[in-house]
């Protein structure tokens, strides 16, 4: 078992030179970093703006809200794109084709 400690030592002082000059020789790598990137302090950060709904969205919209009063017995209509109840009326989508307007629920 001595033996076993004195070869395990003199391998490491052999060795031990040798690894101190390999990490000497390497280049150091940067650290990596868990921040998001930044921009540098005179950069001026793109704004972007939320457009405004359409004047054809808002006349839709008022124009199906107009039905509904003037159809109080009913509780719930739409003309497809935009759905109302006596509370208020949701958005068109994107792509929609408005229909005639209709009561769903009396």
């Amino acid at each position: 078992m001595a033996c076993m400690k004195r070869i395990l030592l003199a391998l490491c002082l052999l060795l031990a030179p040798v690894t101190a000059m390999a990490q000497a020789a390497a280049p150091a790598a940067p650290e990596p970093s868990l921040a998001a990137p930044s921009l540098p302090p005179n950069a001026d950060a793109p704004v972007i703006e939320t457009p405004a709904p359409t004047v054809d969205v808002q006349a839709e919209k008022k124009s199906v809200q107009a039905w509904g009063q003037a159809n109080p017995e009913c509780s719930a209509w739409s003309d497809g794109c935009v759905a109302c109840t006596k509370d208020g009326c949701s958005m068109p989508g994107i792509a929609c084709v408005p229909r005639e307007t209709s009561c769903r629920r009396k």
